[in-house]
C-alpha cells in the first residue's frame, strides 16, 4: 500500500483533476492542508492509530461532501454548456444559409467571375479532362457558375488529350486500375471521351486552341483506332489550332499532318515529339516532309524531338522562326540517323529571327562530321540553351550571337569547360542570366565565366549527378565546392549586378560567411553593389550532423521579412529520391529535354 496517498475507505473522493501549466499544483491554495492537524504527517509513512483514523474521517467528510456537490455543478455546467453548443451549431448552420444570399461571391459580376475562372487555368500545361481542376470543376459548384464557365470560350480553349489504353486486359501491369474492360467496351469508352473532346472544343466559340496529345511512342502498345478517334475530333477544329503539342509514334498523326498549311494560318507554336517503329526512319516520316503543321505561314516556335536527318528534307521555313529546339531521342540503335554539328550549323544559318534556341546534343547517334563546320550569325538570339552529352565545341565556336543575354549550359562530358569558356568568352559581357549545370566544371572556368559576365543579374549553378555516359570518368571529376573565398569573390568584384543565387551544387561555405555576403548586398553601404532578390540554396551534410534552418536564424529572418526570397533545402548525403512515374493524365512531362529545358520550352507559348 502507498500510504502517501491513502484515503481512508470510509470517504469516497471524485479523482482530482491534473494540474496545468496554467495552474501548477505548488501554487494553489491549501486551506484544508493549512487547517489539517495532522499536516506534518502527510507525505510519509506515518500510520496512523485508531483513534487518529477516527478522527481524521470525521475531519474529511466536510471536504468529501464539498467535492460532491462540486463535481455535480460542473456536470449541470457541462451539460448546459453542451446544449449551448448544439443550438450554436443548428443557428450557425441556418445563418450561413441565409447569408449565403448576399455573400460575395454570389454577387461578382459575370466578367470578374469569368476573369477569376481563366487564372486558375493551369500554367505548366493545357487544361486537363478532370473533374476537380479547371475549367470542369466551375461548372460544379451552382447553376449560375455553370452557366458562366459554359459561356466563357477562352475557358475551353486548351486542352490536354491523353491517349489511353488501360482498360484493355492484356495491356493491364500492377500498377494500374483493376478495372478492366474487353477491347470493344475500352474503343466504346474512347468514343465516348472524343465526344466529350468535341464538346469541349466546341464551347471555344472562335478563340485560338492550345491542344496537346500524349500517347505511347510505340504503336504496339497504343493501338492507332485510339489515336484515330481523337485526332478526328480534332481535325474540324484544326483552322484555330496556335499551339499543338503531339507525342507518340509519328504515323499516329497522319491524318492531322495531311491539313493543309492554308488551314492552319493561326497555327504558331509546335511540339513534336514523335518516334518511329521501322528500321529505316524514311519510310514512316513520309507524311511529315510535306506537312502543312510545318508550313504554316504563322509558325514561329518549333520543337523536334527526336532530330533526325530527315528534318533537313523537311519543308520548314526556318527563316521565319523565332524559338527553335532540336535535340533529345533515345533511338540507339538507329546509329548515324540524327543530325550533326554541320547539319545544326546549316539549319541556324538562315535564322535570322531567332530569338530562343534550344539543342540537346547525345553521344553515338551523331556523324563524325565536326571539321568546317559552317559559321552561323543569329542578331536577334537573346537565349541559348546548350545540353552537352558530346563534345559541341565546333559549333559553338562558329556561332555569333551579339545581343545573347540568357545561357543555359547543361554538360556531363569532360571538355565542358572549353565548351563553357568559348560560349561565354564570344558574348562580349553581354550575358544577364546563366544556369550551369556541369559535371566537370573548375573553379578556374567558373571564375573566368564571371569576369565575362560583368551585368549579370541572375546565376544558378547545379551539379548533375546524372553522369551522362561518361561513366568510366566519374573518378576524374574535379572537386569544385562554393565556399567562403567565392563567397567573398562574388561580394567583391564579382557579379556586382547579381539579384537572384541560385546554388544546388556543392556547398562548403559557414553560415557566418554567408551572412556577410546577404549583409554587404542587402544594407547598401556600396552604392555598386545590386541587392538582392532571391537566394536559392541546396546544402548536403553529413548523417548525425546538426542541422539548423538558416531561414529561421534571426540574422536571417531580418531580411527575409524585408522582401528577400529565400529557399534553403537540407539534403542528407545517405537520402536518395525515387522518381514517380509520369501518367499519360498529368499533362505534357516534364523532361522534354531533360532538366529544366522543358519549362522554358512551355513559356514559348506566353512570349
Amino acid at each position: 500500500m502507498d500510504y502517501d496517498y491513502w484515503i481512508p475507505n470510509a470517504v469516497v473522493l471524485p479523482p482530482m483533476p491534473e494540474a496545468t501549466e496554467e495552474t501548477p499544483e505548488e501554487e494553489l491554495d491549501t486551506p484544508l492542508i493549512d487547517s489539517f492537524p495532522f499536516a506534518s504527517r502527510l507525505k510519509s509513512n506515518y500510520i496512523p492509530s485508531e483513534e487518529e483514523v477516527v478522527e481524521i474521517e470525521a475531519l474529511l467528510k466536510a471536504p468529501a461532501k464539498e467535492l460532491e456537490d462540486m463535481a455535480a455543478e460542473i456536470d449541470r455546467l457541462q451539460a448546459e454548456l453542451d446544449a449551448q453548443k448544439k443550438k450554436h451549431g443548428n443557428l450557425q448552420k441556418q445563418f450561413t444559409t441565409c447569408s449565403a444570399l448576399v455573400s460575395v461571391p454570389r454577387r461578382l459580376p459575370d466578367d470578374i467571375l469569368r476573369e477569376m475562372f481563366l487564372r486558375c487555368l493551369p500554367t505548366k500545361n493545357n487544361a486537363l479532362m478532370d473533374r476537380d481542376t479547371a475549367p470542369l470543376i466551375f461548372t460544379r459548384i451552382c447553376n449560375h457558375w455553370r452557366r458562366v464557365a459554359l459561356s466563357t470560350p477562352l475557358l475551353w480553349s486548351t486542352i490536354h488529350i491523353p491517349v489511353t489504353r488501360e482498360e484493355m486486359p492484356r495491356r493491364m501491369a500492377q500498377t494500374w486500375p483493376k478495372v478492366v474492360f474487353t477491347e470493344e467496351e475500352a474503343i466504346a469508352r474512347a468514343v465516348g471521351r472524343a465526344g466529350f473532346i468535341s464538346r469541349w472544343l466546341q464551347r471555344s466559340g472562335a478563340a485560338p486552341l492550345r491542344i496537346s496529345f500524349f500517347g505511347s511512342r510505340q504503336i504496339s502498345t497504343t493501338p492507332p483506332i485510339f489515336f484515330e478517334k481523337y485526332v478526328e475530333t480534332v481535325l474540324p477544329f484544326a483552322s484555330r489550332l496556335k499551339s499543338l503539342w503531339l507525342t507518340g509514334a509519328n504515323t499516329s498523326y497522319d491524318r492531322l499532318t495531311a491539313v493543309p498549311a492554308s488551314d492552319l494560318c493561326c497555327l504558331e507554336s509546335l511540339f513534336l515529339d514523335l518516334h518511329h517503329s521501322t528500321p529505316l526512319p524514311s519510310e514512316d516520316f513520309g507524311s511529315w516532309k510535306k506537312c502543312g503543321l510545318l508550313r504554316s505561314p504563322g509558325l514561329r516556335r518549333l520543337s523536334i524531338r527526336p532530330p533526325l536527318q530527315l528534318i533537313k528534307k523537311f519543308e520548314i521555313n526556318w527563316s521565319q522562326l523565332t524559338h527553335i529546339a532540336l535535340g533529345g531521342g533515345s533511338d540507339h540503335h538507329f546509329a548515324g540517323a540524327f543530325l550533326g554539328l554541320n547539319d545544326v550549323s546549316i539549319i541556324l544559318q538562315p535564322c535570322l529571327n531567332l530569338i530562343d534556341c534550344v539543342l540537346s546534343f547525345r553521344p553515338n547517334f551523331y556523324p563524325d562530321t565536326f571539321e568546317n563546320v559552317p559559321s552561323v550569325y543569329l542578331p536577334a538570339l537573346r537565349r541559348l540553351s546548350i545540353q552537352e552529352h558530346m563534345n559541341v565545341l565546333p559549333l559553338i565556336e562558329k556561332i555569333e550571337a551579339p545581343n545573347l543575354v540568357d545561357v543555359n549550359f547543361q554538360s556531363s562530358v569532360r571538355d565542358a569547360n572549353l565548351t563553357l569558356s568559348a560560349l561565354i568568352g564570344q558574348t562580349r559581357g553581354t550575358i544577364r542570366k546563366i544556369a550551369i549545370d556541369s559535371v566537370y566544371l573548375t573553379h578556374e572556368t567558373f571564375i573566368k565565366c564571371l569576369t565575362n559576365c560583368p551585368e549579370l543579374t541572375s546565376l544558378s549553378l547545379k551539379k548533375t549527378s546524372n553522369l551522362g555516359y561518361d561513366y568510366q570518368l566519374a573518378n576524374d571529376i574535379p572537386e569544385f565546392p562554393i565556399d567562403d573565398q567565392l563567397l567573398e569573390f562574388l561580394t567583391t568584384e564579382g557579379c556586382p549586378r547579381l539579384e537572384v543565387f541560385n546554388c544546388h551544387f556543392p556547398v562548403d561555405f559557414s553560415f557566418d560567411r554567408f551572412m556577410a555576403f546577404v549583409r554587404s548586398k542587402q544594407d547598401g553601404l556600396n552604392s555598386g553593389l545590386a541587392k538582392l532578390k532571391s537566394i536559392s540554396l541546396r546544402h548536403t551534410f553529413p548523417q548525425g550532423a546538426e542541422t539548423v534552418p538558416w531561414q529561421l536564424r534571426p540574422e536571417m529572418k531580418e531580411y527575409i521579412d524585408a522582401g528577400l526570397s529565400f529557399k534553403y533545402n537540407y539534403t542528407p548525403l545517405w537520402q536518395s529520391t525515387s522518381g514517380r512515374c509520369f501518367q499519360a493524365n498529368d499533362g505534357i512531362p516534364f523532361g522534354f529535354f531533360g532538366n529544366d529545358d522543358d519549362d522554358e520550352i512551355w513559356k514559348w507559348k506566353e512570349d
